[in-house]
């Protein structure tokens, strides 16, 4: 019989997943070194409540951060949309692999 983790484990392996995705968009972002517009990309990967508001992805004092257009913000940190469930975890992976398809 499989063994089943239980909730804790499971968010404990979640949690330790977004900070080694957040870890290597934030190593792409660093090799790339300038901003990259998400009309570089083929797709925005963000949800698609948001995805029309966001401009940009850079690096800012070592964190990832995006441009946007929302009414009140200009720009917002990759954890910050993770955490406001704006962007999936496959959404997380498909951007690492946009990112690693830019030139810097």
């Amino acid at each position: 019989m499989k063994n089943i983790k239980g909730i804790e484990e499971l968010k404990g392996q979640l949690a330790e997943f977004e900070q080694d995705i957040t870890a290597s968009i934030q190593q792409e972002l660093m090799r790339i070194d300038r901003t990259v517009a998400m009309d570089e990309f083929a797709f925005i990967p963000f949800n698609e409540e948001v995805r029309d508001y966001i401009d940009a992805i850079r690096l800012e004092n070592d964190e990832a951060v995006l441009d946007t257009s929302f009414a009140d913000l200009d720009e917002k940190y990759l954890s910050a949309f993770i955490s406001d469930n704006e962007i999936d975890h496959w959404n997380m992976i498909a951007l690492l692999e946009l990112l690693k398809g830019i030139k810097n």
